[in-house]
């Protein structure tokens, strides 16, 4: 027969393994959101590269005289 420390600390030991459970989870999330930001970082440099490549053309169109 368990004595009220022993259920105690059963009950205890219990909570500790559903809050480990939901920090390992919480960690999942964490990752995963790192992992989604690393992938619209990319995205966004792509675009970044674009538009670069898009100004740099309409710049050298005008200093070449056309569209004036």
């Amino acid at each position: 027969m368990e004595t009220g420390i022993d259920a105690e600390m059963s009950e205890y030991s219990g909570d500790l393994g559903v809050l480990a459970g939901d920090t390992i989870r919480y960690l999942g999330v964490l990752d995963a959101q790192r992992s989604l930001y690393a992938a619209y970082a990319a995205q966004r440099g792509l675009i970044v590269f674009h538009l670069v490549r898009l100004v740099n053309q309409v710049t050298r169109y005008n200093v070449l005289g056309g569209g004036a």
